[in-house]
């Protein structure tokens, strides 16, 4: 995880090089998502900057917590997707959207 969040940091900073104001960067968004029993139990989304064609962010979902499905006891915040299979898609892409306003200098837009 700290290895895929460097080089995506480093993938954002050559877009915006001067870090003087923010930068909107025009993002292309596509997901996949794994099939078992006709619902989708695990995704992954991921933001690919029209700039410089690189990944600038990705989000992993699961209907599925391991921890709660293990006989460990142990009190955690179970991140787990809660609802449709089908809107596992959008909540990542509107996650990753609230990500990029709390990012220095660089804004995604995402045009349909």
């Amino acid at each position: 995880m700290k290895i895929a969040k460097n080089v995506m940091c480093e993938a954002a900073g050559e877009i915006n090089k001067n870090n003087s104001d923010i930068r909107q960067c025009g993002v292309s968004v596509d997901g996949t998502l794994q099939n078992r029993g006709h619902t989708f139990r695990n995704g992954c989304v991921s933001a690919i900057s029209v700039d410089n064609e690189k990944v600038l962010d990705a989000e992993v979902m699961s209907k599925m917590c391991r921890i709660c499905n293990s006989s460990s006891n142990r009190a955690h915040d179970c991140v787990k997707h809660i609802g449709s299979s089908g809107c596992m898609e959008i909540v990542s892409v509107y996650t990753m959207l609230e990500r990029s306003e709390k990012m220095p200098n660089l804004q995604y837009v995402v045009r349909s």
